[in-house]
C-alpha cells in the first residue's frame, strides 16, 4: 500500500485501507499484497503487529514516527526496510521478536528497541542510527556497517545471548552494558567519548578502539577483552577482576589512567604507557609473554605481580616504575638514562633469571647497613653499570614447547602452542580467569590465609606484613630467604 497524503491517525485505519487495496489489486500486484509502503510522512499512534511474510517499507525522503506509546511487534519472518527516516519517539516501542530490520536511511530512537534473540538488525553502509536518550536492548544480532551514535542519556544493553558486530563507526556517549559479545571488525572503530562501558561479556577488538579523555571502561569480573587490533586509552580503564588478552597494540596515552585488579596478558605485540599516562597494578597480575612494554609515564605496582617472560622486553624510556610488591624479570629490562625505578619497602625486584640494563636511576628503599638488597641479580646475565660488559645468558634459556617460558622454569612441558600461559608455562583457562579473585581481596573478605586460592601452578606465601601473595615457584625460593613464609601450593 502507498500512503498518498500526510497522516496522523491510528495505523489500524490504514491497515483496513491496505486490506481493501490489496484485495482490489492482488491480481495485478500479487508480490506486494502483504507490504505496507509508506510514501508520505506518517505517525503510528496505536499498537500494531507485523506478521510473518509482511514487510513495511519506508521510502526515501519519508518519515515514519512511532508516537503516543505505540508498540510495534515484529513476529518471525517479518521485515521493516527503512530508506527514509524511522523515528521511535519518547515512549514508543519496537519489539523485534524474530524479524529483520534493515536501515538504509536514518533511524532515531528516543523510546525503546527490543531486538529479541532471533531478531536481526542491520545498519547498512552510509546509514545512521542515533540512540537519542533511548534504550536499545539486544538479545539477537546487530550488525553495523554505517554509523551508530549512542548519545548522552541513552543506554545499550547487550544481553548474554546478544551479539553486536561493528564494521565501521560506533560512538558512545551514554551507557553501554555488555553481557554478550561485542566485536570490532578489522575496518571498524569504536570511540568511547564521554560514555561508560561496562563489560561483563566478551569484547573482541580486531580494528580500533579508543577510550577518550572523559570515557570510562570497566572490565568486570566476568569480562574478557581480546585485543588483536589497536586499543588506546586516554580516559579511565578499570580492569576489575576481569581478563585482558592482547596480541595487538595496547596504548595508555596522555592523562590516561589504566588500573588493573585482574589479569592482563600481553601475549604478543606492544604495550605503550605514554608520557603523562599512569598504569596502576592494584592487586592484579600483568604477564608480558612475547611483547615489548615501553614506559614513558608512570607504573605503580601496588599489591600486584608483574612478570616479564624470557622473550619479552620492558623499556623504561624516561618513565618511572614504582614497585611495592613483585616485579619478576626473566627477559630484558632496559632502564635508560632518564628512567627511574624505585623498589619501595616491601618490594621485590627479581631479575636473577633475566637481564637488567641500567643507565638511569635505580633506588632500592629497603637497602640499609643491616639488610640485604631486595633486588636479585646474577653476574652472568645482568648489566649493573653503564661500563659493564654484558655476558649473554647460558643455553639453559631454551624453550622446547614454544610457550615463551624457558625449560628451566617451565613446570608444564609440552604445553599446546595456541594457549595463554602463566609465568611458569602452564596454560590459563578462560573460565578460571573470569571468576578469579586476587589473594588480597580474598583475605580482606574474611577468608583465612590457609584457605586462600591461587591460580594454577602459583605458590601461596605470607609476606612480612602478614598479607598473602601468589608467586611463581622460582620466585618463591628467593622470597623464603627474605623472610616470606610458605602457606600452601595448588
Amino acid at each position: 500500500m502507498n500512503t498518498s497524503s500526510d497522516t496522523k491517525i491510528p495505523i489500524s485505519l490504514l491497515m483496513v485501507a491496505a486490506t481493501f487495496f490489496a484485495f482490489s489489486t492482488i491480481a495485478e500486484q500479487p508480490a506486494f499484497a502483504s507490504d505496507m509502503v509508506f510514501s508520505t510522512d506518517t505517525e503510528i499512534t496505536d499498537n500494531q503487529t507485523i506478521e510473518n511474510g509482511e514487510t513495511w517499507i519506508i521510502e526515501s525522503g519519508v518519515e515514519l514516527k512511532i508516537t503516543h506509546g505505540a508498540k510495534i511487534t515484529m513476529n518471525p519472518g517479518s521485515t521493516i526496510e527503512n530508506k527514509g527516516t524511522f523515528n521511535i519517539m519518547l515512549n514508543g516501542i519496537v519489539v523485534n521478536a524474530g524479524g529483520i530490520i534493515i536501515n538504509d536511511g536514518i533511524s532515531e530512537n528516543e523510546g525503546t528497541v527490543e531486538n529479541g534473540k532471533d531478531g536481526i538488525f542491520k545498519n547498512h553502509a552510509e546509514s545512521l542510527f542515533y540512540n537519542l536518550e533511548g534504550t536499545f536492548n539486544n538479545d539477537g544480532l546487530f550488525e553495523n556497517k554505517g554509523k551508530f551514535d549512542n548519545r548522552i542519556g541513552s543506554t545499550i544493553n547487550n544481553n548474554p545471548e546478544g551479539s553486536i558486530i561493528n564494521d565501521y563507526e560506533f560512538e558512545n556517549e551514554g551507557v553501554f552494558n555488555n553481557d554478550g559479545t561485542v566485536t570490532i571488525k578489522t575496518d571498524g572503530y569504536f570511540r568511547n567519548l564521554e560514555g561508560t562501558f561496562h563489560n561483563d561479556g566478551l569484547f573482541e577488538n580486531e580494528g580500533s578502539f579508543t577510550n577518550r579523555a572523559e570515557g570510562t571502561f570497566n572490565n568486570n569480573v566476568k569480562g574478557t577483552i581480546a585485543n588483536d587490533g589497536k586499543f588506546d586509552n586516554e580516559g579511565i580503564i578499570n580492569n576489575i577482576d576481569g581478563t585482558i588478552n592482547s596480541k595487538g597494540a595496547l596504548g595508555n596515552h596522555y592523562d590516561g589512567v589504566f588500573e588493573n585488579e585482574g589479569m592482563l596478558n600481553i601475549l604478543e605485540g606492544t604495550i605503550l604507557n605514554q608520557i603523562a599516562g599512569t598504569l596502576i597494578n592494584l592487586e592484579g597480575t600483568i604477564i608480558i609473554s612475547d611483547a615489548i612494554f615501553e614506559n614513558r609515564g608512570i607504573i605503580n605496582n601496588f599489591e600486584g605481580i608483574i612478570s616479564n617472560s624470557p622473550q619479552s622486553t620492558i623499556d623504561n624510556i624516561g618513565g618511572t616504575i614504582n614497585n611495592e610488591d613483585v616485579l619478576s624479570n626473566q627477559g630484558v629490562i632496559n632502564n635508560n638514562s632518564e628512567g627511574i625505578i624505585d623498589n619501595k619497602v616491601g618490594g621485590v625486584f627479581d631479575t636473577s633469571d633475566g637481564t637488567f640494563n641500567n643507565d638511569g636511576v635505580f633506588n632500592d628503599d629497603v637497602i640499609s647497613d643491616e639488610s640485604e638488597p631486595e633486588i636479585m641479580m646474577q653476574e652472568a646475565n645482568v648489566v649493573k653499570e653503564k661500563t659493564s660488559e654484558l655476558v649473554l645468558p647460558s643455553s639453559s634459556m631454551t624453550d622446547s614447547d614454544g610457550d615463551g617460558i624457558s625449560d628451566d622454569v617451565d613446570q608444564c612441558p609440552n604445553s599446546p602452542t595456541d594457549g595463554n600461559y602463566d609465568s611458569v608455562g602452564c596454560i590459563i583457562y578462560e573460565e578460571e580467569i573470569s571468576v578469579y579473585v586476587t589473594p588480597l581481596k580474598q583475605f580482606k573478605s574474611g577468608i583465612t590465609l590457609e584457605k586462600i586460592q591461587c591460580r594454577e601452578s602459583l605458590i601461596l606465601m605470607k609476606k612480612l606484613d602478614g598479607s598473602p601473595a601468589c608467586v611463581s615457584l622460582s620466585t618463591s625460593d628467593k622470597l623464603m630467604d627474605r623472610g616470606w613464609t610458605y602457606l600452601s601450593s595448588n
